[in-house]
């Protein structure tokens, strides 16, 4: 470009700009319409300014903050739709709906927050003038709703019971059941033992499961105290912890095909019992860790409460889903006859037991499918290699386990096939590159569109039809509800026929987008539902049906 057009350019914005300073700004009145309390603030504020005038609706130019308040932040704001010249900007009275969300909850007195409107006015000729903005006294009320043990102890009550219940469904859940058949297995073998070595081993499985379900609590916690939003799977949204998981149930797997024994003796000093009650232990925490991709029935509105409220709170309610989801086997352990309506000891048992092997590589896949939609392609097969590499060295370790190798020699091919496995583990999946992946079918194929909570808002404050669904890749549930339900060529066909828009919100890696959408309806996870319809909202259960989607019209 010629210097001549860069000075014509330069001369041309700055006599624009000029041209807009000499001119008077618009000065708009701002009022605030209304103001609602429910577990949010919403207002609804009106825009005036005299006629001959636009206001831009550029969203750069035309937004809201609070810069002054710390107990409060904007939530989410619904625009209205352009009127004025092709869409771009508005005219007449204009009306805003904010939501705001407390921040600082220790305080409930009333307060005036100043909220600040930015904007930009242009003429009927088109000339815009520089981007101003003014402030509007907002007087707050003391009225939010506050849950307490006084002032709402039914409704304590009511969560409570909801947590149990929801730990007890969790266990006929899809993503533990390899788990808890192997379990049942191991009892199985015991039912000629004696009652104390059921009872101990059940009692010892349960504790698995609340050590573990009271470590999760304390993370949360952690997070809550450190500012960080989180929600039920989080630790699924972590490279680490997948690969970690993925691992751990591979090799679990293959001990099932008794490629090698698993065995917790160390030296002479424990005993067999002793090997089996580390197992329990042992069980219970995996079974928690492959329970968490999984929403039962009646556990998302505990754990939306949970994850609102104090940290007091977030224990009692994880330690109660801990309770009901161990209490059918504490229940074997305290009455022992029931083992003995299980099926007796048999050949039978070997096989069901490399069956559930089986089940679990597809729990790894499953979990596989997370990985690849974090990190991509490439890097999911470097990992299958690392799998292959890891199940060639449990193979080896078996043949020394079979051995009769002296102590020390035995040992020191432990620690070589342990230092290759982290080496080459280490070579295989160190230093991961991250890449945004999202697979199109979850979008085109099923006449979807990517979750926009601008979009939304704009598309429920114009009355249409919306369908919103939350789901995520290691989440268990969600993969269900899309196979029978979502995915479904009549259910597809059933939301174009009646102009249902349908956003999909993908939860696999965390989003505070979505996190706040599952928070304002008091969810703390996917798989989560909502539809829209002139403004109302109804919220689907976590499990899906088709008739449940086809009664949304009547």
């Amino acid at each position: 470009m010629s210097n001549k057009k860069i000075i014509y350019i330069i001369f041309c914005i700055l006599s624009f700009n000029a041209f807009s300073f000499l001119g008077e700004n618009v000065d708009p009145q701002i009022e605030v319409v209304s103001i609602s309390y429910d577990k949010q603030v919403e207002l609804e504020l009106v825009v005036r300014f005299d006629e001959g005038y636009y206001l831009s609706a550029n969203r750069d130019f035309v937004n809201f903050e609070l810069p002054e308040s710390n107990r409060f932040k904007i939530d989410s704001v619904i625009y209205p739709e352009a009127n004025a010249k092709d869409g771009e900007y508005y005219s007449g009275d204009i009306y805003f709906k904010l939501k705001l969300k407390q921040i600082d909850k220790s305080k409930t007195e009333p307060t005036i927050e100043s909220l600040l409107m930015n904007y930009q006015f242009c003429d009927a000729d088109g000339l815009c003038f520089f981007p101003d903005s003014k402030k509007v006294s907002v007087e707050i009320e003391s009225g939010l709703q506050q849950e307490s043990p006084k002032s709402g102890s039914g409704r304590i009550f009511y969560i409570l019971l909801l947590a149990f219940i929801g730990g007890i469904i969790l266990n006929v859940m899809p993503c533990v059941l390899p788990i808890l058949s192997i379990k049942a297995l191991s009892l199985v073998k015991q039912s000629n033992g004696s009652k104390k070595s059921i009872f101990i081993n059940s009692l010892l499985y349960s504790l698995g499961i609340l050590v573990t379900f009271l470590s999760l609590a304390t993370l949360v916690a952690l997070l809550k105290l450190a500012g960080n939003s989180v929600g039920w799977g989080f630790q699924f949204q972590n490279l680490g912890f997948n690969i970690f998981l993925t691992v751990l149930i591979f090799v679990f797997a293959l001990s099932l095909f008794d490629l090698f024994i698993v065995n917790f003796q160390v030296g002479s000093k424990l005993t067999n019992s002793h090997s089996v009650y580390i197992g329990s232990f042992l069980s219970g925490i995996v079974a928690v860790l492959l329970a968490t991709p999984c929403t039962a029935p009646l556990l998302g509105t505990a754990l939306g409460f949970a994850f609102s409220q104090s940290i007091g709170y977030i224990f009692l309610i994880f330690i109660l889903i801990g309770v009901g989801f161990s209490l059918p086997f504490l229940l074997l352990g305290i009455f022992p006859k029931i083992v003995q309506l299980l099926p007796k000891p048999g050949n039978w048992m070997n096989t069901f037991k490399e069956f559930m092997g089986f089940l679990l590589l597809v729990t790894s896949l499953f979990l596989l499918k997370t990985i690849s939609s974090m990190m991509g392609l490439a890097y999911t097969f470097r990992f299958l290699f690392f799998l292959i590499i890891l199940g060639f060295f449990l193979w080896v370790f078996g043949k020394v386990q079979k051995r009769g190798l002296k102590k020390s020699l035995r040992l020191s091919l432990y620690l070589v096939i342990l230092a290759l496995s982290i080496g080459s583990g280490v070579l295989l999946l160190g230093r991961p590159k991250e890449i945004s992946q999202i697979s199109v079918d979850k979008y085109e194929a099923y006449n979807r569109q990517k979750f926009d909570s601008e979009l939304v808002e704009l598309e429920i404050a114009a009355g249409k039809r919306v369908f919103l669904a939350f789901g995520a890749n290691w989440c268990t549930t969600c993969k269900l509800n899309e196979a029978r339900v979502l995915n479904n060529p009549k259910i597809v066909e059933f939301f174009a026929d009646n102009d249902i828009v349908v956003y999909y919100g993908d939860f696999t890696k965390g989003s505070e987008e979505i996190l706040a959408w599952l928070q304002r309806y008091d969810r703390a996870g996917v798989p989560f539902y909502l539809y829209y319809e002139d403004g109302e909202v109804e919220i689907l259960p976590e499990i899906l049906s088709m008739q449940k989607v086809y009664n949304l019209l009547d």
